[in-house]
């Protein structure tokens, strides 16, 4: 029989090593059985106990998911807006070639819209693409220049511009 270090009683990340669950697994070392922190019970191969590739039952991944998640939702949005919006190029598919302006078919008029904090805000239809277009930028001056400008002031320093 080989002999083996005793790891009962031992901590490895959030793990602590309670029994041994076998002496040999395929010739690949001992399996322990391992109690998580958060109350799961997990069987642990020693060598991942050690060379720390494995630091608890999965609740750690989880919780590592659901924070990168909220980040990446959070990454570029000031008060509800996503910024990087406000000013991303046009789509390839865009009828008007202009943001927010499209050609409603059932109204045969340019329908003209704006999204402000995850909302679409319909500003009006139009029989002539130049009055979308002007109505668009009134929008845009109106919702969109004060996010902005204040997004703008909240890393400048308080009113204070940011050098360029």
């Amino acid at each position: 029989m080989n002999r083996f270090k005793d790891l009962t009683g031992k901590k490895f990340g959030r793990l602590t090593v309670m029994s041994v669950a076998n002496k040999k697994y395929k010739d690949r070392g001992v399996i322990w059985n391992c109690l998580c922190d958060c109350g799961n019970k997990v069987k642990v191969r020693e060598r991942h106990l050690i060379d720390g590739g494995t630091r608890s039952c999965g609740c750690l991944m989880i919780e590592h998911t659901k924070i990168i998640q909220v980040k990446a939702t959070n990454v570029d949005r000031f008060k509800g807006t996503k910024i990087g919006q406000l000013t991303r190029k046009i789509s390839s598919s865009n009828s008007s070639g202009y943001k927010g302006i499209n050609w409603d078919k059932k109204r045969s008029k340019w329908r003209v819209r704006l999204t402000l904090a995850g909302k679409e805000k319909h500003l009006g239809y139009f029989d002539k693409l130049e009055d979308a277009i002007e109505c668009r930028k009134k929008g845009e001056k109106k919702y969109f220049k004060p996010i902005i400008e204040e997004y703008k002031k909240s890393f400048s320093g308080g009113g204070v511009q940011a050098r360029t």
